[in-house]
């Protein structure tokens, strides 16, 4: 497999969530070094959504290579975490608390902006909690691999490619088409059948960017190398897109 990258373990932090009565580890992977004074120009941190299968590897891996290049990510396990359907509010609340979490560990302000990126499942759900948690406080979003079709609810139909109860379900072209118009980067590996990066693009309003990597299937095996550059890549060009910045205080 290309592109092995020195991994470590993160911080596991349990948070208590609108969505389940336990609470969720969810995943803080930190630049080595330890947090110091935040320059003017510091990475905006990074939200990420897993795919059906969990925090794999995958996940891992570019999450260390973020850390490893100076950004804060939070990881959320979305077969963990999306057990329910919840209003709006709800989530709001939720997006709050991972927000303010990752936010308080790089330093800034809990309210300060962030990006949200997912795979797979877990990227067709970031426009579909923003439609309904609102878009403050999120820079812009990377979509890897995302599919046509969302499921609300985690399933174990979903790892089968099966079909889950109607009303669970969405159509992820519609939800891009309702978000505000935040910048939003869609990935996808030239060799990839299973998601629709391309034929999702123009559902987009804001400034929008396809990043496809040549080589790649789904899960990126023989590129990795190009895929976490490509994925530095994107969150730097969504940085240089007009809004707000994150505040470093």
């Amino acid at each position: 497999m290309a592109g092995a990258v020195t991994r470590f373990y993160p911080k596991n932090l349990p948070l208590k969530t609108e969505m389940d009565e336990d609470k969720i580890v969810v995943f803080l992977y930190e630049p080595p070094g330890g947090v110091g004074p935040v320059p003017a120009d510091a990475s905006t941190p990074v939200l990420f959504f897993s795919g059906e299968w969990g925090y794999t590897p995958l996940h891992q891996d570019a999450s260390c290579d973020l850390a490893a290049r100076g950004r804060y990510v939070l990881g959320i396990d979305s077969s963990e975490y999306f057990k329910k359907m919840l209003p709006g509010a709800s989530l709001a609340k939720d997006m709050a608390l991972f927000r303010a979490t990752l936010n308080e560990a790089a330093k800034r302000r809990k309210d300060a902006p962030v990006i949200l990126a997912g795979f797979s499942w877990g990227s067709g759900l970031v426009p579909y909690v923003l439609n309904r948690a609102g878009a403050q406080g999120v820079a812009g979003a990377l979509l890897i691999a995302p599919p046509r079709n969302g499921q609300a609810i985690f399933r174990a139909a979903i790892k089968l490619k099966m079909a889950v109860p109607e009303e669970e379900a969405f159509d992820v072209a519609r939800e891009m088409a309702r978000l505000p118009p935040i910048p939003v980067v869609l990935m996808q590996g030239s060799l990839d059948d299973q998601a629709d990066a391309k034929g999702l693009l123009p559902s987009l309003r804001g400034a929008r960017l396809l990043a496809p990597i040549v080589g790649g299937d789904h899960q990126f095996h023989e590129v990795r190398d190009v895929f976490f550059d490509q994925v530095n890549r994107a969150l730097r060009w969504i940085e240089t897109q007009p809004g707000d910045r994150p505040a470093a205080h």
